[in-house]
C-alpha cells in the first residue's frame, strides 16, 4: 500500500459502493429442517446454545420439563452419575448440528420410524424372570423397538405405534417391540444398498455383544427372535430354553469366539466408490482385540463368509504378529454421505478416553480413478417452511464528512 497525499477537503465526500451479495445455498441443520438462529430471548436450561442454535425459549422450556420428569424417577446414585450427562444429551436438540446428531437427514432410514436398540438389563446371563428380559415380549429390554415419533396417541404418549409392528395385537406383548432376543446390540446400521441393483437396501445389521464365549452379527427382521438367553452365537447358553421347540430363533450371519475378540462393534456394508474391492462387504471390528473383520455375502445362498481385512502397511499385513498402526479399542464405525467408511478408536478401553482417532478405509490396491467418485447429495424431505433466496445488487451509500483540517491518507 502506498501513501497518497491530498489537499484539504472543502466539502463532504460521498461515495457510492455497489456490493454483489454472494449466492448462498442454505443447509438445513435443525430437527425442523430450518437453519440455526440466535434465539430472540435467552435460554434458561440449554444456555450453552443461547447465542446460536436451534431452540427458542419455548423449546428450551419443553426440554427442561422432560429433563425434570426423568430426574424425578432417578435414585440418588443415578442422579449423581447421570444428571450432567443427561442434560448435555438432551440439550443436543438445540445444537446447530441437531439434524446430523439425531440422524434426521439420513435418507436411508428404512421407513421413517425411530428404531431403538436396548440391552437385556445388565446382569450376567439375563436372570430376570423365568425366561429373562430378552425373551419376554412384555419387557422393553433386550429388544429392537420401533415407534412413530411424528405423531402422538390419545393416551398422551409422545409417540404412536406403527400399525404394522409385529406384536401390536398380541396380548401381554409391548406394541413397541419390533424384534427380540438380543443381548447388547452395540452399533447397528442400515444398508444403503447396491448403487446399481439396490440389492440389500434397508437391511439392518447389528453387532450383538456376547456373554462370555461368543460375539455375533445379526440382520434384524420384523418379528425376529435372536435367541438370547437360550443361545449365545450358534451355541446353547440356557440348555432348557435352547431345546424349547417354540424358540424359533434366527441364527446370526456370523459369530466368533472370545479367542478372536471379546466385544463386537458393529459396522457398515461398504457402498462407497473409492475402494471398489470393498463393495458389498460388511466391515466391522472388535472393541477389545482391535481386530477389523469383513463378511461377504453369497447372493445365491444368502450365506455370509469371513473375508480377511488388514489395516496397516504391507509388512504389517504380511506378518500378522506385528501390531497394526491404529489404536486398539474400536468404539464405532461411520460412513459419510458418499458411502465411504470410517472407524473410531481410542488408546485405552473407555468411551471417556481423552485421546482418539478417526480412521478412513482406503484400499491401496485398487483405488477408483480420479474424478470418478463424485458425491451426489441425496434429497432430504423438508418439513419447515422454505424461504427462497435470490441474490441481488444492493447500493450502499457511504458518507464521509470532512473539515478544512482533515487530510485524506490512503
Amino acid at each position: 500500500m502506498t501513501r497518497m497525499e491530498a489537499g484539504p477537503l472543502h466539502h463532504a465526500l460521498w461515495a457510492a459502493v455497489t456490493l454483489l451479495l454472494p449466492l448462498v445455498s442454505s443447509h438445513p441443520q435443525c430437527l425442523d429442517f430450518a437453519p440455526p438462529f440466535q434465539p430472540p430471548w435467552h435460554l434458561e436450561f440449554c444456555s450453552q446454545y443461547q447465542e446460536f442454535g436451534c431452540c427458542d425459549q419455548k423449546t428450551d422450556n419443553m426440554i427442561a420439563e422432560r429433563y425434570w420428569d426423568i430426574i424425578e424417577v432417578l435414585e440418588t446414585r443415578g442422579l449423581d452419575l447421570c444428571a450432567d450427562s443427561l442434560k448435555e444429551v438432551m440439550c443436543q436438540e438445540c445444537s446447530p448440528y441437531a439434524a446430523h446428531l439425531f440422524d434426521a437427514e439420513d435418507p436411508y432410514t428404512p421407513d421413517g420410524y425411530l428404531y431403538i436398540f436396548t440391552g437385556d438389563g445388565g446382569k450376567a446371563g439375563d436372570p430376570f424372570g423365568k425366561y429373562g428380559n430378552s425373551q419376554n415380549k412384555s419387557a422393553l429390554l433386550g429388544k429392537v423397538l420401533r415407534i412413530d415419533i411424528d405423531q402422538t396417541d390419545p393416551s398422551g404418549n409422545a409417540y404412536k405405534i406403527p400399525p404394522d409392528n409385529p406384536f401390536i395385537d398380541e396380548p401381554d406383548a409391548r406394541a413397541e417391540v419390533f424384534a427380540y432376543g438380543v443381548r447388547n446390540t452395540w452399533r447397528c446400521s442400515v444398508d444403503r444398498g447396491d448403487p446399481v441393483s439396490h440389492h440389500g437396501r434397508g437391511r439392518i445389521f447389528c453387532g450383538d455383544v456376547g456373554q462370555n464365549r461368543y460375539e455375533e452379527v445379526d440382520i434384524i427382521v420384523k418379528g425376529g427372535n435372536y435367541g438370547w438367553r437360550a443361545k449365545e452365537g450358534f451355541e446353547c447358553y440356557d440348555f432348557k430354553l435352547c431345546h424349547n421347540s417354540s424358540l424359533n430363533d434366527i441364527a446370526p450371519i456370523f459369530a466368533y469366539s472370545h479367542h478372536v475378540g471379546k466385544s463386537v462393534t458393529g459396522g457398515y456394508v461398504y457402498r462407497g466408490c473409492e475402494s471398489p474391492n470393498l463393495n458389498g462387504l460388511y466391515i466391522f471390528g472388535d472393541f477389545m482385540s482391535g481386530r477389523i473383520m469383513a463378511l461377504e455375502e453369497d447372493k445365491l445362498t444368502g450365506v455370509w463368509k469371513e473375508r480377511s481385512v488388514c489395516m496397516g502397511e504391507t509388512k504389517t499385513c504380511s506378518f500378522p504378529g506385528l501390531i497394526n498402526h491404529h489404536h486398539k479399542f474400536i468404539i464405532s464405525f461411520a460412513e459419510d454421505e458418499a458411502g465411504e467408511l470410517y472407524f473410531l478408536a481410542t488408546s485405552y478401553p473407555s468411551a471417556t478416553s481423552p485421546h482418539g482417532t478417526v480412521y478412513k478405509f482406503m484400499d491401496p490396491s485398487r483405488r477408483a480413478p480420479p474424478g470418478k467418485c463424485k458425491v451426489k447429495a441425496q434429497p432430504v424431505k423438508v418439513r419447515g417452511k422454505k424461504i427462497p433466496f435470490t441474490p441481488r445488487e444492493v447500493d450502499i451509500i457511504i458518507k464521509f464528512e470532512a473539515t478544512e483540517a482533515l487530510q485524506l491518507l490512503a
